[in-house]
C-alpha cells in the first residue's frame, strides 16, 4: 500500500518548480508510505512514490522503470495473480530483475498495452509513463479499492492518491464543486468522477485514463453483469462459493511482512479468518474493537470466534471520542466524510498496525449476499427477522414484483384513506403506497436523512447558491436503470458502485493508510463479486435469513451460535457523543451565530434538528453530516 503522484506537461518541458511540486505532493502522502520514497523525472513528466513495503522488500522500490527507462510506473496496491502473470510473460521472452508485482505491470504493459489491466486480479491504482509515446496511463481496480484523482491544468495534468496532495500544486484550485457538495449533503458520499473540488476529478473504478499530447481519454475496462447463470440450488452454490472465496483468501495471504485480520465475530470476518486458519500452520493474529454501549459491543462474539479458531486475539475498547480525534479524522479524509464508523476504524487500524502490516477483512459480504434490511424493505418484502413476516410474505408472494407499481398505484387513494381511518394500519398502508413508486424513487427515498424538507431546509441563501440542483450520482442511476435481471440486482449494483465504492471502501482505505496498514478484502475479489452476481435472487438475499449462503458456508468453520444474531453492523454511539463529549464542538461549529462557520447552514435549522433527539431515532445523522462538513471546511487548506 503506497501513495502515487506526478505531473505531466503537454508541450515543452517540466520546470524545476514542477519537479518541486511533485516532491511536495510526496510529502503530503508520506503517511501512506513510511518505508521509503522515490521520484523519477523525464523531460515532460515526473512521477513520485511513497512506499509501504509488502512484497520484495529490498527490490520493489518505486517509481520503477524498465531497463531502457522508456516505461516507468508508480503503483499503489497489490496484484494477487502476479506470479501467474510473471510466468506467462517469461514464456513470452520477458526477463525480470525483481520479485515484485510492480515489475509485472511494466512487462504486461509492454506486452499487452493499455488493456493489460484486464489481466490484473487485485486492488490497484497506478500511473505509467511511456516516454517514447509521451503518454500517461492511469488505471484503477474494478471495485475502486485504491484511490486515484487527477486535475487538468493549463499546461498538462497532475495526479495523486489523495486530492489533498493535488492542492499542493498552485495550478489546482480549491474552489468547491456544487455537484460534489450537493452529493455529499444529500447522500453522504461523492461518486466519481465528481469530487468536492471543481477542478479535481476521481478516476472511476474499473476505468483507465490515457493522457497524450493534451488529449484525455477515459475508458471503462470492466462492467459487473448480474445474471442467473450460476448455481440455482444451495448445495452446488455453496461448493462453488467456498472454492472462489478460499482462493481469494489464499491470494491475499501472500506477503513478506506480518499479516493478520479484523475479527468482529460476524459472519463475514469469521469466515475469512476461518479460511486463513485453514491455510496457515501458525495462529492468525486477529483484532477487534469494543464499545462501552452494550447494544453496539461485539467483543464477546469476536472472542468466542477467536477461541474456536485458535487465533492470537487482541481487543481494544473504543475510548470516549474527543473533539481532537474528530478533527483529526476530518483532516485525514480529503473530502468531507459522513460515515461515523470511520472513528472506530481509525482506532482499530492504529491498534492493528502495532502488530502487523497487512490485515484482511470481511468487507463486501453485505452488498453481495443481502445483509442490509433495505434489500427487503425497498422491494416491499418483510425482513427475515420480522416476527410477523409469515402472513405478509404470503400476500406479497401472490404478486410478481414487476406489477407492484401498477397494482399499488391503482389502489393508492384507497390505501391512503385506510391509513387515515385506521391508524394501526397506517404503516402498512404507507408502505404499500411507496411500492406504487418506481424502484429508483424508493432507493433514493431510503437514503434521505433530512426529512421532507430535504437539505434545502437547513441551507442559508448563500448555501442554496453553492449547492447544485438536486442530482443523483450517474453511476448509481445507471446501475438502477440498466440492471434489469431483477430488482434486487439493481439495488445491489447501485450499492456496489455507490456507497461501497465511495463511502465504505474509502473509509477503511484512508483510516488504515493513516497508519501504514494495508487492508485486503477477499470478498471484494472481482471473481467473488462476479460469482455472487450470477446467483438467483433467492440465494443473494434469502427470504428466510439475511446472508443465508455466507452463513451456511461459515458454519463449516465456526459454530452458528457465534454469528447467528440480529445484525449490528460496525456502528458508533454518535447520539451519546453529540450529547456529551462533542457538545462543545457542535455548538462552536454549527450553533455559535446565525449561521455555521462556512455560512452554508442556518443555525436555527440545526437547533431544530437537535430538538428532535427525543422523538426521531435518527436525529443524529443529519447533525453528524453537517458537523463533519464544517470540520472539513475549516481545515481543508491545512
Amino acid at each position: 500500500m503506497c501513495g502515487v503522484c506526478g505531473k505531466t506537461v503537454d508541450t515543452g518541458q517540466l520546470a524545476s518548480d514542477d519537479i518541486s511540486v511533485v516532491r511536495q505532493m510526496m510529502e503530503a502522502l508520506a503517511h501512506r508510505g513510511p518505508d521509503g520514497s522515490g521520484q523519477e523525472s523525464f523531460p515532460s513528466a515526473s512521477l513520485g512514490h511513497v512506499r509501504l513495503a509488502i512484497i520484495d522488500l529490498a527490490g520493489g522500490a518505486q517509481p520503477m522503470c524498465n531497463a531502457g527507462r522508456t516505461v516507468c510506473v508508480s503503483y499503489n496496491g497489490e496484484i494477487y495473480n502476479f506470479l501467474e502473470l510473471r510466468e506467462q510473460l517469461e514464456k513470452l521472452g520477458h526477463r525480470f530483475r525483481t520479485q515484485s508485482d510492480t515489475e509485472v505491470i511494466i512487462h504486461a504493459y509492454e506486452q499487452y498495452g493499455d488493456q493489460c489491466v484486464r489481466r490484473f486480479r487485485g486492488m490497484f491504482a497506478f500511473a505509467l509513463w511511456d516516454e517514447e509515446k509521451h503518454k500517461l496511463l492511469l488505471a484503477r481496480d474494478r471495485l475502486g479499492q485504491k484511490p486515484l484523482v487527477y486535475a487538468k491544468t493549463s499546461r498538462g495534468l497532475v495526479f495523486a492518491s489523495e486530492s489533498g496532495a493535488l492542492l499542493r500544486d498552485p495550478e489546482v484550485s480549491s474552489e468547491m464543486d456544487p455537484d460534489g457538495l450537493s452529493q455529499y449533503l444529500r447522500w453522504g458520499f461523492i461518486t466519481a468522477p465528481a469530487s468536492i473540488y471543481r477542478q479535481v476529478r476521481k478516476l472511476p473504478p474499473a476505468h483507465i485514463a490515457v493522457h497524450q499530447r493534451g488529449q484525455l481519454r477515459i475508458e471503462r475496462y470492466w462492467q459487473l453483469e448480474f445474471t442467473h447463470d450460476g448455481p440455482k440450488k444451495v448445495g452446488p452454490a455453496l461448493e462453488a462459493l467456498e472454492e472462489v472465496v478460499e482462493e481469494a483468501v489464499r491470494l491475499r495471504m501472500v506477503a513478506d511482512v506480518p499479516i493478520g485480520a479484523f475479527l468482529s465475530g460476524g459472519v463475514d470476518s469469521s469466515l475469512v479468518v476461518g479460511m486463513m486458519a485453514r491455510n496457515t500452520d501458525r495462529p492468525v493474529r486477529t483484532f477487534c474493537i469494543g464499545f462501552r454501549d452494550e447494544d453496539l459491543d461485539e467483543r464477546q462474539y469476536a472472542s468466542e470466534a477467536a477461541e474456536v479458531l485458535g487465533t492470537e486475539h487482541q481487543v481494544l475498547e473504543m475510548p470516549e471520542v474527543s473533539p481532537e480525534l474528530v478533527q483529526r479524522i476530518a483532516r485525514q479524509y480529503s473530502e468531507p466524510f459522513s460515515d461515523s464508523s470511520a472513528l472506530p476504524t481509525f482506532i482499530l487500524s492504529e491498534l492493528t498496525r502495532r502488530r502487523v502490516t497487512v490485515a484482511l477483512n470481511g468487507d463486501g459480504g453485505d452488498e453481495l449476499f443481502g445483509g442490509y434490511g433495505r434489500y427487503y424493505h425497498i422491494r416491499g418484502l418483510p425482513m427475515p427477522w420480522d416476527s410477523s413476516r409469515g402472513a405478509r410474505r404470503a400476500i406479497m408472494r401472490m404478486l410478481p414484483e414487476a406489477v407492484y407499481p401498477h397494482v399499488f398505484g391503482a389502489a393508492s387513494g384507497l390505501l391512503r384513506l385506510v391509513g387515515r381511518v385506521l391508524p394501526s394500519a397506517s404503516d402498512a398502508a404507507g408502505g404499500a403506497v411507496r411500492l406504487a413508486r418506481p424502484l429508483e424513487y424508493r432507493y433514493w427515498e431510503h437514503r434521505e436523512i433530512f426529512g421532507n424538507g430535504g437539505i434545502e431546509s437547513v441551507l442559508t441563501p448563500d448555501g442554496s447558491a453553492s449547492v447544485s440542483a438536486p442530482s443523483y450520482p450517474s453511476a448509481v442511476i445507471d446501475a438502477l436503470r440498466s440492471t434489469t435481471v431483477d430488482s434486487l440486482a439493481a439495488i445491489q449494483h447501485a450499492d456496489i458502485v455507490g456507497t461501497l465504492a465511495h463511502l465504505l471502501i474509502p473509509k477503511v482505505e484512508i483510516a488504515s493508510m493513516a497508519f501504514g496498514l494495508e487492508c485486503r478484502s477477499p470478498l471484494l475479489d472481482h471473481k467473488v463479486v462476479e460469482f455472487a452476481a450470477s446467483l438467483p435472487p433467492r440465494l443473494r438475499a434469502h427470504p428466510e435469513a439475511s446472508k443465508y449462503l455466507l452463513k451456511e458456508l461459515a458454519v463449516r468453520y465456526v459454530p452458528r451460535r457465534v454469528f447467528e444474531r440480529r445484525k449490528q453492523g460496525f456502528t458508533a454511539p454518535v447520539p451519546r457523543w453529540l450529547d456529551r463529549s462533542l457538545e462543545g464542538l457542535v455548538s462552536d461549529y454549527l450553533l455559535n451565530g446565525e449561521t455555521s462557520r462556512s455560512g452554508l447552514f442556518r443555525s436555527e435549522a440545526v437547533r431544530h434538528l437537535l430538538s428532535d433527539r427525543n422523538g426521531a431515532p435518527d436525529w443524529h445523522k443529519p447533525v453528524w453530516r453537517l458537523l463533519l462538513f464544517e470540520l472539513w471546511y475549516d481545515q481543508r487548506l491545512m
